[in-house]
Parts: C-alpha cells; sequence; structure tokens
C-alpha cells in the first residue's frame, strides 16, 4: 500500500454507485474517503448502467441522481454529485470516468471501492487502464482478518501485474445494504437511522421500491 503523501498535484476522489438508493453507509464512506486520502474534491457518481447489471430492472437513473444529490448536496463543499455517467447514458464501465476525469482534471484520481469489489477489479473490462489512471482504494470494515489477507494479496498481485497504485480505507460499518434497505421500506420498517430524511421524501413522493 502506498503513503498518501502530497505529491504537490490536486486529489480528486471518485465514489461511484447505483446508489439505489443512497443512505448512511454511503455518506460515511465518503466522508473517511475525503479525510483520509487528503483529498481536495469527492465526485459522488450514480451510475447509468453499471456492468454488472445491464438488462436488470431498477429505479430510473433521473431519481438515483436526484436520491443522490440530495444525500450529500450541502454536507461539505468539497462534496459535489456528478452526472457524468448519466448524461452518458451507456453503460458505465470504469476505466472510461478514471481515464476521462485524470486528463480533463489534469489531477491525481482516487477510486473507491469496496473489499468485495477491489478483490475482482483485474476481471472488469480494461483493467490495465483503470490501474494506469487512478489509487483504487479499498473500504474495509474492521473485524474481518480473512478479507483483510484476501485485499492484501489482491492489492499485491496488482502490483506486480498493473504496477497499481492502491490504498485501504478504514470505514465505521453500517451493516447494511440497498436491498436490505429497500426490503425495509416496502415493508414499512422504520429507516430514519438510515436514510437521510431528504432521500426518504423522494421515495415516498416516487412512490418508489413498493412492488
Amino acid at each position: 500500500m502506498i503513503s498518501p503523501e502530497r505529491s504537490g498535484r490536486r486529489r480528486i476522489g471518485i465514489f461511484g454507485g447505483t446508489f439505489d438508493p443512497p443512505h448512511m453507509g454511503h455518506v460515511n464512506a465518503a466522508h473517511a474517503f475525503l479525510a483520509e486520502m487528503h483529498l481536495d474534491a469527492l465526485l459522488v457518481m450514480p451510475a447509468a448502467i453499471p456492468p454488472h447489471k445491464c438488462g436488470a430492472a431498477g429505479t430510473a437513473s433521473e431519481i438515483r441522481l436526484l436520491m443522490t444529490r440530495a444525500a450529500f448536496d450541502g454536507l461539505d463543499p468539497q462534496i459535489s454529485v456528478s452526472d457524468f455517467e448519466i448524461r452518458c447514458a451507456d453503460v458505465s464501465y470504469t476505466y472510461r470516468t478514471l481515464r476521462h476525469f485524470k486528463v480533463a482534471e489534469d489531477a491525481d484520481v482516487y477510486f473507491l471501492t469496496g473489499a468485495d469489489k477491489f478483490v475482482s477489479v483485474d476481471s472488469w473490462k480494461c483493467p490495465e487502464i483503470i490501474f494506469d489512471s487512478a489509487v483504487i482504494v479499498c473500504a474495509m470494515r474492521d473485524g474481518d482478518p480473512a478479507v483483510y489477507e484476501d485485499v492484501i494479496a489482491k492489492a499485491r498481485l496488482y502490483k506486480e501485474r498493473y504496477g497499481a497504485r492502491t490504498e485501504t480505507l478504514n470505514v465505521s460499518p453500517i451493516e447494511i445494504s440497498s436491498s436490505e434497505i429497500r426490503r425495509i421500506y416496502r415493508e414499512g420498517g422504520d429507516l430514519s437511522a438510515l436514510i437521510p430524511p431528504a432521500v426518504l421524501k423522494i421515495m415516498d413522493t416516487h412512490h418508489l421500491y413498493r412492488e
């Protein structure tokens, strides 16, 4: 793992996902990412069509973008929500996004992903471009040494095979997934501690996740 020492260049973080819906786990991860990687700016980026969900039904991208803005806007002046992938209206391949921002911003790019996805980055489309374009940051939860060992082993392989730069990020866990939140909401459960109020209002207004 590399040290997050300053290089003198601007640092931009990219935190992507479907955000269907965005929840407090996403918010906590964003704050930790911004602070621990000493980012100058963090772009939260809802995907248009995630490669692993092509053809699957889901909430319209415009509504997911609206919810994501409701969850993150105003939290921190360094955090903003980007519609870059949604405007592209195509499969949201990570390599395209990272390459674009590396060139367009002339900055050091940091890309946040969870441990489950970190260990499979070499199976994504054009992994050599991904590793060349950004430092890949793995969000880790405490208390799972087996997962940590898998991440370290993969980081070593990525460095040997691609010259990859990687980091780990410790995040206070909120043991919830978007799919679990959708289930609780559908069943009328209490989400007040898990969903920002503005997001919950959008879910109510647009009658999401009821079927």
